[in-house]
Parts: structure tokens; sequence; C-alpha cells
């Protein structure tokens, strides 16, 4: 099999195992979850502005920084230009935050990312390429994209929840290919640009450190300018710092053909994993010890 075919083969997988992760994403959620978004009026708007304001504006002042490496810095702006993580709603639930808002802030950011994403690409990739190729994220093959590998799979596994009357076992195991299909996801892209990142993986990580803090310290704060509560202030933290890596691979692969500018997301993924889940082991202690000390404003 020659270097063409490889690659075909690798984007096939890529698109496949996408679309069926989506599907169990779907499997997670219900109609009742779209009608939570009207009853939380501030910790959603406080939310998305987090999720389309404050996490992009990290990217991009991450982006100005690495301006002179336009591979780190178009990774970057890809990295926020993507919807949210539905890895981020078992993290909330894990540390005993607010799910509710988690499950509503990922659906609703899914649903504006047609829009948005194309947008905060463009203009990052205005601001921050080189100037040697015509880079651009086209707004209708892109919207095209997210509607086949985003919202089809996601209204599927949706419906399937609803014909087959979902219960404890359906969102274990829904939870688990998700869990199973990232790792296939992220297998796909080291394998196709494993020389790239053996080569800069250094490079991209002080990158991914930055943004990653970037992104957490400063949602956290907007959040508690706000007014909102501890759990509100972590659930908005995670929700606008936690990407969907495999839209980034997607985009970088099918639709820019540069799968180097997902370099920086795969080093993304082990630094915010730690950062997020230390955060959320020490938000569960503090919740189980409550009763014997005094309340933790974590």
């Amino acid at each position: 099999m020659d270097a063409l075919d490889t690659r075909s083969a690798l984007s096939f997988v890529l698109s496949v195992s996408v679309f069926m992760m989506m599907v169990c994403v779907g499997l997670s959620l219900s109609v009742e979850h779209f009608r939570a978004l009207t009853r939380r009026s501030k910790p959603l708007w406080v939310g998305l502005g987090c999720q389309l304001l404050v996490a992009p504006a990290c990217g991009f002042a991450v982006a100005w920084l690495y301006r002179d490496r336009p591979d780190i810095a178009l990774g970057v702006v890809l990295l926020v230009a993507a919807p949210g993580g539905a890895v981020a709603n078992g993290i909330v639930q894990f540390a005993r935050a607010r799910v509710d808002v988690s499950v509503a802030l990922t659906t609703l950011n899914g649903l504006l990312c047609m829009v948005l994403t194309p947008l905060i690409a463009g203009l990052g990739f205005a601001m921050f390429s080189d100037g040697s190729d015509a880079l651009q994220l086209q707004p209708w093959r892109t919207v095209q994209k997210i509607v086949l590998l985003v919202v089809l799979p996601v209204t599927l596994g949706m419906l399937l929840r609803a014909q087959l009357k979902a219960g404890s076992d359906l969102m274990r195991l829904a939870h688990d290919g998700a869990a199973a299909l990232v790792v296939v996801i992220l297998a796909v892209v080291f394998v196709s640009i494993f020389d790239h990142l053996a080569a800069r993986w250094l490079d991209n990580l002080p990158a991914a450190l930055l943004l990653c803090a970037l992104m957490l310290g400063s949602s956290h704060a907007a959040a508690a300018v706000a007014g909102l509560d501890p759990p509100l202030r972590f659930t908005i933290s995670i929700e606008a710092s936690i990407h969907n890596v495999p839209i980034v691979v997607l985009m970088a692969d099918q639709l820019l053909h540069r799968p180097e500018l997902a370099g920086l997301a795969v080093v993304y993924v082990p630094v915010i994993a730690v950062l997020a889940l230390s955060w959320a082991f020490a938000r569960r202690h503090a919740s189980a010890s409550r009763s014997t000390g005094a309340p933790s404003q974590l």
C-alpha cells in the first residue's frame, strides 16, 4: 500500500470513528437536556460567553506569542475554534459539580459551532498564517462536515435512546463506547502525524500548557465575577477549556489537508486531562469531606 492509499485509509477510519463516537454522545442526551437550556439562563449565558469569547481570546493570545511558528499558532486557532468536548460532562459529574449545566452548554455550543467554528478559525488564519499558502476553512464545506459528523450522528443517537428506553446499561455503553473511540481516533492521529509530532512534541508542550492554564483560569475568574457559586465556576471552567479534539483532527486532515496542524491538539489532550482531573479530584475530595470541616471554595 503506497503513502496515498495509507492516507486515504486513515482518513476513512477517522471519519467513521468520529461518526460513531458522536452517536454514543447522542445516546447520553434527551429532549429534556434541550428544555433545560430555558431554565438556567444566567449560568448558561456566562458559560457561553466563556466558551465563545474567553476561550478564543486565550487561544489568540497564545497564537500571537507563537506567531513566528505558524504550525503551532494555527494549531491553537483550530483547537479554540472547535466546539466543546462531551468528555467535559464526565469530568463535571466525577467532580460532583453541575452536570445539568454542563450538558446544556455542550449541547448548545455544539449547535452554534456550525456557524462560529468557520468564523473563529477564519479570523485566526487571517491573523496568524505566514502567507505561504492560501489556508482557509471554507464555511459551507465546514458546515457540511459538522452536520454530517456531529449533528446527524448526535440526532441518531438521541432517536435510538428514545426508542430503546434508555437505562443505566445503555448509558454505560454510550460512555464506554465514546471513550474507546476517542482512543481509536487519537491512535489514527498519532500514526498519521508521527514524524511531525516526534520531532516537535517539546515545541508544542509549552503552548499547550499555557493555553490550558489560561482557559481554565480566565473562565473561572469570569464566572466568579458574574457571581456564580463554586460548583458553577468549576463547571464553566471545564466546559470552556475542553474542546472536541476529534473535530480538530478532522478539520486539519480533511478540510485543510494539513494533518500536522493537529499536533498541538494531540499534545493538548494529556495536558488538559491532567489539569482537569487533578482539579476534579480535589473538588470530589472536598465534597466528601465537607461534613467534617469548613466549606470548600474550589
